[in-house]
């Protein structure tokens, strides 16, 4: 198996962290990978896979993944992608989730 070059060799084993940091838990919805048996993806909020910055990963369900990139894809920049996607970090360390457009 051979990953996309634009993501970091050790990819496997960030978004395995990335999945456990967040309980295993989808970022947005909260489904279980674990108990509601899906499949969890790890989310580049920025939708460049080269920044794996790890506050640029969020967990996600197939079906929240779907969302986002669909309003990230009629809307790269909507003030609703963006802070919901970050919500998800803020909520996770946190933080408040006060703010956002």
């Amino acid at each position: 198996m051979s990953l996309d070059e634009r993501y970091h060799p050790d990819w496997p084993v960030m978004s395995r962290w990335v999945r456990q940091e967040f309980g295993n838990r989808c970022a947005r919805c909260k489904l279980s990978g674990d108990e509601d048996a899906i499949a969890l993806q790890v989310h580049h909020i920025d939708e460049n896979p080269g920044n794996n910055a790890l506050e640029n990963l969020i967990p996600l369900c197939s079906r929240c993944h779907l969302q986002l990139s669909l309003i990230h894809i009629s809307e790269p920049t909507s003030p609703l992608y963006i802070s919901d996607a970050v919500f998800c970090w803020k909520k996770k360390r946190g933080g408040g989730g006060g703010g956002g457009g």
